[in-house]
């Protein structure tokens, strides 16, 4: 999307107003979110520590109200948002595509993952805004598109975790066009616009990680990232070969039933 049609605003230190100069229609697991038509987007940044167990109410009236703002979604960070990322850039059919993204890395996400809670944080938040013209399914493909793009960037940076990594346990996805009967049908990876999407995101989180790996091993010394590393690897090598333990004594014991 070209610059003009997106437009941020900076409230505070800790808020960002994100909004398009066309009406778009979402999907979003932020709050306040769903499938809807928002006039845009408010990214806070919050304490490492913040808690809040009627999270709605909160940003009522510590973000929307405050800045006198309705009709948006809230999205939650970490994060510095004085530090989000921006891209724009252009599809090949001409079409414009505007990446916004709040990028942290932790608390780590995986499925073998032995603490779980109720995630209120977004901690990796992806925002995709698009001029294209989009129909219903198709923006439910571009939602997973951009989710798997994410999912498989974090993958790749080998997060330490119980198993592979697949993001943060508390990351959001936004996703935003308009949407008509006869737009795109699909975004998934194979297409002009789901393909942008997807390098976009992917690149964004492999850059900010790498830097987030510069400043973590500048703190500690090179043994303890050793040990880290191979503590990493280690777990996850025994991850696999426990599952495929398992898998050979269900295969044992259905061939003692028969």
């Amino acid at each position: 999307m070209t610059e003009e049609l997106v437009k941020e605003t900076f409230i505070d230190e800790r808020t960002l107003i994100i909004e398009p100069r066309r009406e778009l229609t979402y999907l979003s697991s932020g709050i306040f979110g769903g499938y809807v038509k928002k006039r845009g987007i408010i990214i806070r940044t919050v304490d490492p520590d913040f808690h809040e167990p009627n999270i709605q109410d909160w940003c009522i009236k510590n973000v929307l109200e405050r800045v006198m703002k309705r009709d948006y979604i809230v999205l939650l960070t970490a994060v510095n948002v004085k530090e989000r990322i921006r891209i724009d850039d252009t599809v090949e059919d001409g079409h414009n595509v505007t990446l916004i993204a709040t990028v942290g890395f932790s608390p780590v996400a995986c499925i073998e993952r032995k603490i779980i809670y109720r995630p209120l944080i977004g901690t990796i938040n992806i925002i995709v805004l698009t001029d294209a013209k989009i129909t219903p399914q198709g923006l439910a493909d571009l939602y997973r598109t951009a989710t798997e793009a994410k999912t498989i960037a974090v993958a790749d940076t080998l997060l330490s975790c119980e198993s592979r990594p697949i993001g943060t346990l508390t990351d959001t996805i936004t996703v935003g066009a308009e949407v008509c009967d006869k737009g795109y049908l699909t975004c998934g990876v194979a297409t002009t616009i789901g393909n942008k999407v997807a390098k976009m995101i992917y690149k964004v989180i492999i850059r900010r990680y790498l830097e987030y790996f510069e400043d973590y091993i500048a703190r500690i010394s090179i043994k303890d990232l050793i040990d880290e590393i191979m503590i990493s690897e280690l777990r996850y090598r025994k991850h696999i070969v426990e599952k495929v333990l398992a898998k050979d004594d269900e295969h044992s014991q259905s061939q003692r039933s028969l």
